[in-house]
C-alpha cells in the first residue's frame, strides 16, 4: 500500500496524454502507483489584463510509486522514453 510515507514522486507533467502514457508503463510492469491532479486556481482579486489573455490554466497531474520501487519505476520510464526516440 502505498502511502505518503512510503511514496516518492515519479513524475509531474500538466500533459494529460503523458501521464496516461506513464501509468499504462507502470501498470503493465506490475508497478503500483498513485497519482493526483493538482487543479490550477483561476487568479483571486482583482482581474488583470494579463490573466484576461492567458487562457485555460492546465491541471498537474503528479504520479508516485512506493520508495521501494522508486529505481525500477525510473529504469522502465528511461527504458521506454529511450525506444520512443
Amino acid at each position: 500500500m502505498i502511502t505518503i510515507f512510503n511514496r516518492k514522486e515519479v513524475a509531474a507533467t500538466f500533459s494529460e496524454e503523458r501521464q496516461a502514457e506513464i501509468r499504462q508503463i507502470l501498470g503493465a510492469c506490475g508497478v503500483d502507483y498513485r497519482w493526483k491532479i493538482i487543479q490550477a486556481e483561476p487568479n483571486r482579486g482583482r482581474m488583470t489584463e494579463r490573466s484576461c489573455f492567458q487562457g485555460k490554466r492546465d491541471s498537474e497531474y503528479v504520479i508516485y510509486v512506493a520508495k521501494r520501487d522508486y529505481e525500477k519505476a525510473m529504469h522502465l520510464l528511461q527504458t521506454y522514453k529511450k525506444q520512443k526516440n
